[in-house]
């Protein structure tokens, strides 16, 4: 259960009292100046204020709901009484203080407690708060009139029930971006750990390039190929994949020309292979490639 403050928001019933619902809407505890006032003594008076309704059913369960209302006596010798009363969709449901004297003229709050269990509609939407002052006896220029300075009620209602969100429909639509990105973020961690050595890769190749003045063009042409494409892949793009992997290829048909390695062919698609998993398992892979042309290069 959870306890909510709800002040009145409508005034449907005013009897000999002039003001607004924003006289009586502060808490009664720590009311303003503002008060639903009587014109002067021998004045019953009557003020029905209506509340919106809860976040959640009112709780049943004898006392769990109140009302509180700070009323006082026009400064006249005789004391007026207090009735409070709950109402539902304007019709009495119950009394709940009945004849309570009020002998201050500078405001007491008076409390009345109820069950939820007591009203038609489960969501509180209907209620409403009834003060009535009844004027005492003896003269009647001596007769105080009941005035009211604030009035709430202190609901307690239903917790809310977590919504669980669904796999499909609106609740995937919102999650399934958020694992794209989760998923996005940690690709461009993994891209951004092996900068530094698609760095040293670039340099390693781009030199193996120009010590091989002498091998076969297209076993250069092919090189230069891979190492365009290891660096676009290095920068995390689907492009740069493709790429890569048609510099494989090239490489593959470059080194069947002078026969450089013993299965070109295979290792063009591992070479593929590797530049499609992604940057880390390429740039192994490039490594051995290179060391093995470069073998078969100075022993040629």
């Amino acid at each position: 259960m959870a306890a909510e403050r709800i002040t009145p928001d409508g005034l449907p019933t005013l009897v000999n009292l002039s003001g607004a619902v924003t006289d009586i809407d502060d808490d009664p505890d720590s009311a303003d100046a503002a008060w639903l006032t009587a014109p002067g003594a021998n004045n019953n008076t009557e003020a029905r204020c209506t509340f919106a309704a809860p976040s959640g059913n009112p709780s049943t369960g004898a006392g769990l709901q109140e009302f509180r209302c700070l009323v006082r006596k026009t400064n006249h010798p005789t004391n007026p009484t207090c009735d409070i009363e709950l109402w539902e969709g304007a019709a009495l449901v119950a009394t709940l203080v009945s004849g309570q004297s009020v002998g201050s003229t500078s405001g007491v709050v008076l409390s009345a407690t109820w069950d939820a269990a007591s009203l038609a509609g489960a969501d509180g939407s209907g209620v409403e708060c009834r003060v009535v002052g009844t004027t005492g006896g003896g003269n009647p220029g001596n007769r105080a009139s009941l005035e009211v300075g604030a009035i709430e009620w202190n609901a307690e209602v239903a917790g809310v029930t977590p919504q669980s969100i669904s796999a499909s429909g609106a609740g995937s639509a919102t999650l399934a971006p958020t694992a794209v990105m989760a998923r996005t973020l940690a690709g461009t961690a993994t891209a951004a750990a092996n900068v530094a050595s698609s760095v040293t890769l670039g340099r390693l190749l781009a030199g193996a390039v120009a010590a091989t003045a002498g091998l076969h063009k297209s076993v250069a042409k092919g090189i230069g190929a891979a190492a365009t494409g290891a660096a676009t892949v290095l920068r995390g793009t689907a492009k740069g994949a493709q790429a890569a992997a048609s510099a494989a290829a090239a490489l593959a048909g470059a080194i069947l020309v002078p026969q450089a390695l013993t299965a070109p062919a295979t290792a063009a698609a591992q070479l593929a292979s590797a530049f499609t998993a992604g940057p880390g398992p390429a740039i192994p892979f490039l490594r051995r490639l290179l060391r093995a042309v470069l073998r078969r290069v100075v022993r040629g």
